[in-house]
């Protein structure tokens, strides 16, 4: 499949019947461009039906101690108050966008269509952000030149309660040609130039459009750079956890597709599929403690809460 290009998205919004406004103004209502000094960066939110989280995720996203933010929130035509706690943060929004959408990859590329910043970031409806992450991550850009960076996940309960950290993995591209490493997409920024170069989204891509692209950037020599001081927050049971097993599918046909060899991309989707069927039957069986001393025997990037209690802010 040919995948849409910027343009593409571009017309679709400018054609689209949509809830909407557009205001060429930072989340501190300065022109876009009007600090040329900093680069300007734009975050994408993507939201269905959170009226629950999205407005702890705005305010994450205009919390931020760099400022030089656009802001874009592109919503798959919620019916449940979620358009209402948008239009409340309207003054902060640089563009929002509200109408049916074709998935959470289409929604992505409608964002970056939108977009006008030298980087570009996601941070979904029920995620958040850390103060000093997009900081962190720029400056980080900056000083290597890198396509893009990407820093720790704090996973949290519904409830909000921290449950755990992973890390991620400086590197990922020994591993990346048959599996998904550890490259944290609710922390990514990347140069607008990198998405430009390798393209958007697959819209296809359902779960796995993240290990999509980084692979496709990886083939073409572009790489990105681990910060682990940046820290985002991701709420546990979003559309990739609760499909893991489609997401392991995707990964392997990504695999297959991009590298044209099935032997390790098929045997990296059983063991993960075997150990993902483990880890749940050990979690309803046994208690806490054990649950987390074989997570992190087998996967030693997992950190649970009692290990780095102050971490998370």
């Amino acid at each position: 499949m040919t995948i849409p290009n910027i343009q593409m998205y571009s017309d679709r919004l400018h054609a689209a019947k949509s809830l909407g406004q557009r205001r060429e103004r930072t989340i501190d209502g300065r022109d876009l461009w009007g600090d040329c000094k900093t680069p300007l960066v734009t975050i994408v939110t993507v939201a269905f039906n959170s009226a629950p989280t999205i407005d702890r995720t705005i305010s994450s996203v205009i919390s931020q101690t760099y400022r030089q933010i656009e802001y874009v929130v592109i919503d798959g035509g919620s019916t449940d108050g979620t358009v209402d706690i948008i239009r409340e943060w309207s003054d902060r929004i640089s563009y929002w966008h509200s109408a049916k959408d074709f998935g959470i990859s289409d929604a992505f590329n409608l964002g970056i269509a939108a977009a006008h910043g030298e980087y570009v970031g996601f941070v979904n409806s029920d995620d958040w952000m850390s103060a000093d992450q997009i900081k962190l991550l720029i400056a980080q850009l900056q000083h290597t030149g890198a396509a893009f960076a990407f820093g720790r996940l704090a996973h949290h309960a519904s409830d909000g309660s921290l449950l755990y950290h992973m890390d991620g993995v400086s590197d990922y591209a020994r591993d990346i040609y048959w599996r998904m490493p550890h490259i944290n997409h609710p922390t990514v920024i990347y140069r607008r130039t990198a998405i430009e170069t390798v393209g958007l989204f697959n819209p296809r891509r359902l779960v796995a459009m993240d290990y999509d692209w980084h692979l496709r950037a990886e083939l073409r020599g572009l790489r990105g750079t681990y910060v682990p001081s940046a820290i985002g927050h991701m709420t546990e049971g979003g559309v990739s956890q609760a499909g893991w097993k489609q997401g392991l599918r995707e990964v392997r046909d990504i695999a297959v597709q991009h590298t044209n060899s099935k032997f390790m991309p098929n045997l990296s989707y059983r063991l993960r599929l075997l150990r993902g069927i483990v880890r749940l039957a050990v979690s309803r069986l046994a208690p806490i403690w054990l649950v987390n001393v074989i997570h992190r025997a087998v996967n030693p990037r997992y950190s649970p809460v009692q290990s780095k209690p102050n971490d998370i802010h």
